[in-house]
């Protein structure tokens, strides 16, 4: 079967595919965790103006955290 950067048409050759090719081959490698990942964010609600947006907010941030990123965080004042 062909590489995942050989059917989206990039030459092997090609300086792109260096590292569009990695890329692409992590994302086929990671497929489930991803999907797992964006499922479990979409569960969450996050309603503009409520306090599930404050949640939302904060899952991401610690995620980010995790993932050693600085992240500058802070809740969003809601309206009464």
């Amino acid at each position: 079967m062909a590489s995942t950067a050989s059917r989206a048409g990039i030459p092997s050759s090609d300086p792109r595919g260096r590292w569009s090719g990695r890329v692409l081959e992590y994302l086929e490698e990671h497929d489930h965790d991803i999907v797992a990942d964006v499922q479990e964010l979409v569960r969450i609600p996050s309603i503009s103006g409520s306090d599930a947006e404050n949640e939302i907010q904060a899952q991401l941030a610690r995620r980010l955290a995790s993932e050693g990123l600085e992240v500058d965080h802070w809740r969003i004042a809601l309206g009464e």
